[in-house]
């Protein structure tokens, strides 16, 4: 809390301080759920383990959402429909079945959407491929959704020095597609070739 509490005030001067840094148990008594509720932009990087068997019988309602922490917590903040998420997750929620559910909450609850699959090796802390998820622009839930716009990017090992000195990224892919409520929110690294291919002829 100390680290970050400097390093804040640095990336943010010369504005007042306003931010408030404190540790707590994200499970705890429904703890994220209840800092959600009040808050517009939400960014988090959860623990990416299921949880343990003394950790069900003492997170009782995290559980009820899933007994997968980053699910659990990541259903935890669209219940309260904030503005804007971030979230670090495992490689798996691009395309993964296990979060098959959560992808179609945001492409309804979100008319952008950008993701970035990383390379091992980016975080010290963990050994798991990881990805970095951003959703936007709240749809208007009396309005039928119209389209989603989606960015996608893959950091290759070789860009990945260069990816966290910098947060560039080399190669972006861009659509905007009709709302189809299937949470496919990953444009394949040829899918300017299908698509293009889409009405010819099959050999």
């Amino acid at each position: 809390c100390e680290v970050a509490t400097l390093s804040r005030i640095l990336a943010d001067y010369p504005t007042a301080s306003g931010w408030k840094i404190g540790q707590a148990d994200l499970f705890a008594d429904d703890y994220i759920a209840a800092r959600s509720k009040i808050s517009n932009v939400i960014i988090c990087n959860p623990p990416f383990e299921s949880f343990t068997a003394e950790e069900r019988v003492r997170y009782p309602e995290a559980l009820k959402r899933s007994a997968a922490k980053p699910i659990a917590v990541l259903n935890a903040v669209l219940d309260a429909k904030p503005l804007a998420i971030g979230f670090v997750l495992p490689e798996p929620f691009i395309r993964g079945k296990q979060y098959a559910a959560q992808r179609r909450r945001i492409e309804q609850m979100y008319a952008e959407v950008e993701l970035v699959s990383l390379p091992d090796r980016t975080f010290n802390a963990s050994v798991i491929r990881s990805s970095l998820l951003i959703a936007r622009a709240p749809r208007d839930p009396a309005a039928e959704p119209a389209s989603t716009s989606i960015r996608c990017a893959v950091v290759s090992e070789r860009e990945r020095d260069a990816f966290l000195s910098t947060g560039q990224l080399n190669v972006v892919r861009e659509q905007t597609r009709p709302f189809a409520g299937t949470g496919d929110l990953w444009i394949e690294e040829l899918a300017d070739v299908w698509s293009y291919l889409q009405s010819a002829g099959t050999l």
